[in-house]
C-alpha cells in the first residue's frame, strides 16, 4: 500500500500540469484528507514552488463555515507508485 508521509493513500482524485491530488486516510484519527502533491518535474522551480507552498498556507488558514487543515507535499518521487 502507498503511503505519503503517515498517510495512507485510497487513489488519485485528479491530476492536472503541476501537481496530482490523491484520497487518502489519516489513520490516527480516522479521517480522510486529500493530499496535493507537486509534480516532480516543477519542484525544481523556485517560482512555482513559493506559489505551491502559498497556497498551502492559505488552505491553512480557518474559514467562516468550516475549519479545515491542509498538509500539502512539495513533491514526493514515490507518488503513484504501489508497494
Amino acid at each position: 500500500m502507498l503511503t505519503i508521509g503517515r498517510y495512507r493513500v485510497e487513489r488519485r482524485l485528479g491530476a492536472g500540469a503541476f501537481a496530482t491530488v490523491w484520497l487518502a486516510t489519516y489513520d490516527t484519527l480516522e479521517s480522510a484528507v486529500a493530499i496535493k502533491v507537486l509534480a516532480e518535474n516543477w519542484a525544481h522551480h523556485a517560482d512555482v514552488r513559493a506559489r505551491f507552498e502559498q497556497e498551502a498556507q492559505i488552505l491553512r488558514r480557518p474559514t467562516r463555515s468550516a475549519l479545515c487543515g491542509s498538509t500539502i507535499s512539495a513533491s514526493c518521487p514515490t507518488a503513484g507508485r504501489t508497494r
